[in-house]
């Protein structure tokens, strides 16, 4: 049975990943998304912040790739994606404080 995410999709097993079904955000995309066509908004869940950067932290204990400090990095810095709003670690640490993980 062929579904909408692809043939390729498949699970993986991530040390507490678990977390992930409690600290997470609604994201709504307004435009166009890559091969599911003009659908009006989409609402995705995705990882929070704080499961965020303790997976990336375990997955740097675990192997040593710099792609995962740059993604922390990263996040630090883009938080949150709202030009209305003060973005950078101040924001992302008063949004995980607020969250309560």
């Amino acid at each position: 049975m062929e579904s909408d995410g692809g043939s390729n999709l498949s699970a993986l097993q991530v040390r507490g990943v678990e977390v992930a079904a409690v600290d997470f955000v609604t994201v709504t995309l307004d435009e166009e998304v890559a091969e599911l066509g003009d659908r009006g908004p989409i609402e995705l869940r995705v990882i929070g912040p704080t499961t965020l950067i303790a997976l990336k932290a375990q997955a740097l204990a675990d192997v040593d790739k710099p792609k995962h400090a740059y993604d922390i990095v990263w996040l630090c810095d883009a938080w949150p994606h709202d030009p209305e709003e003060s973005n950078g670690a101040n924001a992302l640490a008063e949004t995980i404080l607020a969250g309560g993980l």
